[in-house]
């Protein structure tokens, strides 16, 4: 039985729910970023557009639950055969993550806001309506530029991260993936 809250051996379920849920969000938003982008001007691609800035929106709100669970809970140890170096990258590949994963999405809305588009979340309501940022296409071009990068370096820590969980669970064959799944596995003593 897997715990609600996380201990020093494994993650529990409120930290598994929001993990795969944030990597179930990205598997959508990073394939229907590149087909809006590259699509014509249409109401579909503007409606593809919403959609994913809502996604992205969630993605922000889960991310904060994310880090504020963290912070209240243990975190698993890291495996005792990491050394020094291994260490400092695990921690690094997972605080430059979730950075990205904060930054993402607010630059996403700087560019949209200083493109002078509304952003609302699924419909049902707009995001910060008061706010008085003019449209500016300094802002917009920068916020852009901020989104395309990030997304690069998304791309690069998520690499870093799954190459990390291959090595775990193939090469040094102990429990650091089996930890984060959604069920529960034998572990290997």
């Amino acid at each position: 039985m897997i715990p609600i809250r996380n201990t020093t051996q494994r993650y529990g379920q409120i930290a598994i729910f929001l993990h795969w849920s944030i990597v179930l969000l990205f598997a959508a938003l990073i394939p229907l970023g590149l087909i809006m982008t590259a699509m014509e001007d249409s109401p579909e691609k503007w409606e593809l557009y919403s959609l994913h800035k809502s996604l992205g929106m969630l993605v922000f709100v889960l991310i904060i639950i994310r880090i504020i669970w963290r912070w209240v809970n243990p975190t698993p140890l890291l495996p005792e055969t990491l050394n020094r170096y291994e260490r400092w990258l695990a921690h690094g590949v997972h605080l430059g993550l979730y950075a990205v994963m904060i930054i993402m999405p607010i630059s996403g809305l700087l560019d949209s806001y200083g493109g002078g588009y509304k952003t609302n979340f699924f419909g049902l309501f707009d995001v910060f309506p008061r706010v008085a940022i003019a449209r500016s296409k300094e802002l917009e071009l920068f916020a852009l530029a901020i989104h395309i990068y990030g997304a690069y370096l998304f791309y690069l820590l998520f690499f870093l991260h799954i190459a990390g969980v291959i090595k775990h669970h193939f090469i040094l064959k102990d429990n650091t993936l089996r930890r984060m799944l959604p069920i529960s596995l034998k572990e290997k003593s």
